[in-house]
């Protein structure tokens, strides 16, 4: 059996940490389609198409959401300049519609399932006194989804003309980044003074934020020295800390939903835990493997991350206490190591949504792992490829690639997901067979 140690560095201490154990795959060797864990059986709740409603699907994503009845799944579907919200039993929608001539050029949503931010843009004939000319202008709009009403404000999504990466945070708030750094958009921070920065390039730049208005994190950055590093902002733009990064080339950046920590996962090898506060280092794994994808549950206690290496697929799972330093570190190796997994969520309980992807292929399938990293359910094959989708996700962002690209929702309990096939949004309940 193919064997690897994993060196944990924790306060100058040097754990070694062999393979935990193994994820059984062989349910996916024995069948292409829906597979779950003896002793259940997979109920349909919901098996949406949002083609039915709009003809373009621009963004889609949905919300395990706490009610004064439960848990309900909340289902926000933007398309055809119009914002319809489902909430359960999703008998009916609520709709936004976006005045025309003005049409969606990007939609981020905050992972509450609250608020949206939702760039606009048409052309305009401008006449300078001598000559019409026809120009793109922009307006953004943040959309708030009470319990009754859908509201909205309205926001400049590209001041001095120039493109932002977005973030939203669960009160609404919105930031954007670009090559100058980081600048409040709603409500709007000193624009005069962030265009007057120099700009630098942000060639593979990764981005990551909390869920609350704490902390956004830049990675590949050039930082004041002239290295590289991360740099981590607050919402209103002004820098917090920057730490450099050496040699390591990060694949991605997450950070907590309090920003409490920010996981630096690298394409050479291991991931790094910096301190939210200010970017010391609370701990770090050996070089090694490729690692990337992570995923932090809400209340920051568990993270989950899909290391890979030729010809072998791993797991991680840790869990943290509550000053955010490492209690346990589980490494699991997928058997048969035939499909590369790739982190999409992960709840308080440590259930976890990943995809399971045939390498050099388009052919994946949605595995939920229970939180001892064994199968829970295995959906059927489908195919991402661009022809072979029934709808595209063409305008939907976010710091999160996975995020803006899928559906991913886990209920508390994990007794309840929502993913796509894109052919449907499907909502799947797991009830106990006797």
């Amino acid at each position: 059996m193919f064997q690897i140690l994993f060196v944990l560095k924790i306060m100058a201490v040097i754990l070694t940490v062999p393979v935990t154990g193994t994820i059984d795959l062989t349910p996916i060797d024995n069948t292409d389609g829906e597979w779950v864990a003896p002793g259940y059986e997979v109920i349909t709740e919901l098996e949406f198409n949002p083609l039915e409603y709009v003809d373009t699907v621009q963004a889609a994503q949905a919300f395990f959401m706490d009610t004064d009845e439960g848990e309900k799944l909340r289902l926000i579907l933007v398309g055809d300049n119009r914002v319809l919200v489902f909430d359960e039993p999703w008998e009916t929608y609520r709709e936004y519609p976006i005045e025309s001539p003005w049409e969606v050029f990007s939609v981020t949503f905050s992972r509450n399932g609250r608020y949206l931010a939702i760039g606009l843009s048409k052309d305009t004939l401008i006449n300078d006194g001598y000559f019409e000319r026809e120009e793109r202008v922009y307006q953004g709009i943040r959309i708030e989804i009470t319990e009754n009403d859908i509201l909205s404000e309205y926001y400049d999504p590209r001041p001095g003309g120039v493109a932002y990466y977005y973030y939203l945070s669960d009160g609404g708030r919105i930031t954007g980044s670009n090559e100058r750094g980081v600048i409040a958009l709603f409500p709007q921070g000193d624009i005069e003074e962030f265009l007057s920065r120099a700009p630098k390039s942000i060639m593979w730049q990764r981005r990551g934020c909390s869920y609350n208005e704490t902390l956004i994190a830049i990675g590949n950055t050039v930082i004041s020295d002239g290295s590289r590093g991360i740099q981590s902002y607050d919402w209103s733009g002004n820098l917090l800390w920057e730490t450099p990064i050496g040699d390591r080339n990060l694949t991605g950046l997450r950070v907590s939903p309090s920003g409490e920590y920010v996981l630096a996962p690298a394409r050479n090898g291991g991931v790094v835990c910096y301190s939210g506060e200010d970017g010391s280092r609370l701990w770090e794994t050996a070089e090694g493997l490729l690692c990337d994808f992570p995923q932090i549950s809400p209340t920051e206690n568990i993270w989950v991350m899909a290391p890979d290496e030729i010809g072998h697929y791993y797991f991680y799972s840790g869990t943290l206490n509550d000053h955010y330093t490492l209690d346990q570190l589980s490494i699991y190796e997928l058997q048969p190591g035939s499909m590369h997994p790739v982190c999409l969520n992960v709840n308080n309980l440590g259930c976890s949504l990943t995809w399971l992807s045939v390498p050099h292929s388009d052919l994946t399938r949605t595995l939920l792992l229970s939180p001892d990293q064994k199968p829970f359910y295995i959906s059927e094959t489908y195919d991402v490829g661009f022809n072979a989708l029934s709808f595209k996700f063409t305008h939907a962002q976010s710091a999160d690639y996975y995020f803006k690209s899928t559906i991913s929702a886990i209920s508390e309990d994990g007794s309840r997901i929502s993913y796509t096939d894109y052919q449907t949004i499907k909502v799947l309940r797991f009830e106990e067979v006797e």
